[in-house]
This record gives C-alpha cells, sequence and structure tokens, in this order.
C-alpha cells in the first residue's frame, strides 16, 4: 500500500464521499457517511488559536467534543508545521495524549 498516496488523498476521498452520499437518494446500498466532525473536528483557520494559551474555554469544550463525536483529527501540516504549541494547548494536548507525530517530543 503506498502510504504516501493515501496520506494525501484521504481528506479528499471522505469529502467527496460525503458530498456523494448527501446528493443521492438514500437507499440501502447508498454509502454511509459520518458528519465532518469526525474527522474534521478543527476548523483549519482556527488551528492557530488551538495551538496558543488564548480563549482555553474554547479549547477545552472542543477537547470534550472530539473525544465524544471523532475518530481522527486532521491537522492540516501546511499550517501547523510550523507551530510551537503552548503547553496549555489543545494542539499540545493532542500531540502529548496520542503521540501524532514520531518527532514530537514535548517540554
Amino acid at each position: 500500500m503506498d502510504y504516501v498516496l493515501l496520506h494525501s488523498l484521504a481528506p479528499a476521498l471522505i469529502s467527496h464521499a460525503r458530498g456523494f452520499a448527501s446528493t443521492s437518494p438514500s437507499t440501502d446500498a447508498s454509502p454511509q457517511v459520518l458528519p465532518p466532525d469526525a474527522f474534521y473536528p478543527l476548523y483549519w483557520e482556527d488551528i492557530e488559536l488551538f495551538a496558543s494559551a488564548e480563549q482555553l474555554a474554547r479549547q477545552e469544550a472542543a477537547w470534550e467534543r472530539m473525544r465524544e463525536r471523532s475518530y481522527a483529527v486532521h491537522l492540516w501540516n501546511r499550517k501547523t508545521a510550523r507551530l510551537r504549541p503552548d503547553r496549555r494547548s489543545l494542539m499540545h494536548r493532542l500531540l502529548s495524549t496520542f503521540v501524532v507525530l514520531p518527532y514530537w517530543k514535548h517540554e
């Protein structure tokens, strides 16, 4: 299996399948796709906030929603690779809890 190809196509595939499912007549053969929160609980434009120590109550609420509804979290490498998450942030909590990145070393 080409994991690089899968990694680059998976988010687009999920979005495409979701769009297809929402426009298809409902039948037993129709694909069943979970809501976006299942894989995209964090909006890409808010990702810098979730790496900061700002709006910590909102970050805590997002953490609880993810624990209840999400199976994965897409972190948009172009947006997150340069970030240095604050120790109180949601991003730090995600990385230190699930060790998403093999080179992640929290201080």
